[in-house]
């Protein structure tokens, strides 16, 4: 063959790759007038792509990207969108669908080589690139030997850029893990692979995504590309599942992780209520803490694990202890209740502080033979406080029959208050709208000569910030 129709037929060749190609590009889906891109990477399919791309199946949205002007041409991020990319032009962005909302992608965007619409500026580019093309192979005629250098040129240069394709998916690191960690038996979920920043829309849009979802599961597996979550499954036994991805880029080399485990429940666990024999504990008196749980019953199974957690926690059945070391130290355990159905269930428990009462938040005092109001301290909303009564009663031959803390609380905007005050094992409640008067909690009768009075432990709650006036009473 004579090196001008050598020319002339790799010419050919390659006006027809580009018109297949652009074909490919520009392809409306029927479902909206949003625009889907597929890509060819190698000529070699270019044959086989354009006989898929006139016969586009049911699936093309979890195989393909969209392509909008704009953020606001973007349609509803739909559960059927889940893990679909899109690329906005405007912005030159790729977002992802996720949990009903469009958000950015992590990865690089789309280039804009491979992301191009129907409209006349790219067939412009096109046109230009084609003729581009023609003057270069006319060029080329005066040497073959030209020819295959620059062929081969290429063939390097795609070589080179298949490696580094390779390069970026082995370097690519990602976790999975299911889209709730808990599940009753019976229930469905999705699993989701939780991409690298290194790896690139345009990458995950070719990639493959084969799931294995272990015992129990329908179905067994499940296989999606370009799309990070898989399709819903259902597990009909109950207990501790795992899942694993294998990822297949379209470089080749293969990943397969396993994921994060998900908790299958079987019968409920209901009932259950954790309290603290006090919500304070004081560290001048050694600062010890327990909770207790009761009420725990399970329709068709056995209770049979009480798991207690937290930092310097210990527990054994029902019961819990730990200790407190200093003021301010806050304890709060977890709780994980079990029976032989596979069921774990998380039980609340309530938090413990430390107060001491040997270096009380505030202090009341005074000294002689009359009890007043004009001695008080201002208690911040929201908090604990303890205040420490102190005080020094001169009339030997007369003593009120008790001493009291009362507090005021007023609020001026939101309504709704609370305050508990406490003190030696007793506790008062009291609610009001806008305003508590005079409510508070007895010391016991006054005593003649010098008494302390410490743990009168003292919380306001509103739905505004504010201070509660807290005084000194014989009432």
């Amino acid at each position: 063959m004579s090196i001008k129709k050598q020319n002339c037929r790799n010419l050919g060749r390659k006006v027809a790759l580009l018109a297949t190609v652009c074909a490919l590009f520009v392809a409306c889906s029927d479902e909206d007038d949003d625009f889907f891109v597929q890509r060819v990477d190698d000529e070699e399919d270019v044959s086989s792509s354009s006989k898929k791309s006139s016969t586009k199946s049911s699936s093309s949205e979890e195989t393909d990207i969209l392509v909008v002007a704009s953020f606001e041409d973007l349609s509803v991020c739909t559960g059927k969108r889940e893990g679909m990319f899109a690329y906005v032009k405007d912005e030159r962005k790729t977002y992802v669908c996720e949990d009903g909302d469009w958000v950015i992608d992590d990865g690089a965007p789309v280039s804009s080589s491979e992301v191009k619409s129907s409209s006349s500026g790219d067939e412009d580019e096109e046109t230009s690139s084609s003729s581009k093309g023609k003057s270069s192979a006319s060029e080329d005629k005066s040497s073959s030997s030209k020819d295959k250098n620059s062929s081969s040129e290429g063939k390097s240069s795609s070589s080179n850029a298949k490696s580094s394709s390779s390069s970026v998916t082995e370097e690519a690191s990602f976790t999975c893990g299911p889209e709730k960690k808990t599940i009753s038996r019976g229930e469905s979920t999705v699993w989701k692979m939780m991409k690298s920043t290194s790896m690139t829309a345009s990458e995950l849009m070719s990639s493959d995504f084969e799931w294995t979802f272990g015992d129990g599961a329908t179905p067994a597996t499940s296989s999606r590309r370009g799309n990070t979550s898989s399709d819903a499954v259902t597990y009909a036994t109950s207990g501790v599942k795992t899942a694993s991805l294998t990822y297949v880029p379209p470089s080749g080399g293969a990943k397969t992780i396993a994921c994060d485990p998900l908790q299958v429940n079987g019968a409920a666990i209901t009932g259950c209520k954790c309290t603290a024999t006090s919500e304070t504990v004081d560290v001048a008196e050694g600062g010890a803490a327990a909770w207790t749980v009761t009420g725990c019953v399970s329709q068709g199974a056995n209770i049979t694990t009480y798991t207690w957690g937290g930092a310097g926690v210990t527990g054994e059945g029902t019961s819990a202890a730990a200790t407190l070391a200093a003021k301010g130290d806050v304890i709060q355990p977890t709780l994980v209740v079990g029976n032989d159905d596979n069921t774990l269930q998380d039980v609340t428990c309530p938090a413990v502080k430390a107060i001491d009462s040997n270096t009380p938040d505030y202090v009341l005092e005074f000294e002689g033979s009359n009890i007043t109001s004009s001695v008080y301290q201002d208690i911040p909303f929201n908090q604990e406080a303890c205040i420490h009564v102190s005080y020094d009663w001169q009339n030997e031959g007369w003593q009120p029959e008790r001493i009291s803390v009362l507090c005021d609380v007023e609020v001026r905007g939101t309504p709704g208050l609370t305050m508990d005050i406490s003190y030696d094992g007793s506790k008062k409640s009291y609610k009001g709208d806008y305003n508590i008067s005079n409510s508070g909690i007895s010391l016991g009768p006054v005593k003649y000569g010098h008494n302390e009075i410490g743990k009168v432990c003292v919380t306001v709650t509103a739905a505004e910030d504010g201070t509660a006036k807290c005084y000194l009473s014989s009432y």
